[in-house]
């Protein structure tokens, strides 16, 4: 491998380790945001429990679907909960990707060092 290739492979896997440290940063901000609207809604449910509005036997899930029925605040919590919740576990994917992707262009790096080296 060329001097160049090197630092063109370099350069190339510094800017996808840069993005992905961005990516890691919108996760962490999103998953704040998850636990910000799960308390909300926690504690919608707490007092829904304590005023016996809401079965204590009944599904988590179910219980949060009780509360949204006649419940405009806690039908757009409970909606803002789902969005940031589906928003982190996308995000995790991408960043499983990118390892994914970083460990094999690690790989392919280290092998075609291997075969300059032999040849």
């Amino acid at each position: 491998m060329s001097e160049n290739h090197d630092y063109d492979a370099s350069k190339e896997m510094d800017s996808f380790v840069n993005e992905t440290c961005e990516i890691a940063k919108e996760y962490a901000e999103a998953r704040y945001n998850y636990a910000v609207a799960k308390l909300k809604m926690d504690s919608i449910l707490a007092e829904a429990y304590k005023n016996k509005a809401i079965k204590e036997s009944l599904a988590i899930e179910k219980a949060y679907l009780q509360l949204t029925i006649d419940n405009e605040e806690a039908k757009k919590d409970y909606e803002a909960m789902l969005k940031e919740e589906a928003g982190y576990k996308g995000l995790e994917q991408v960043l499983k990707a990118r390892e994914g992707k970083r460990s094999w262009k690690q790989s392919d790096l280290k092998h075609k060092q291997m075969i300059q080296g032999q040849g």
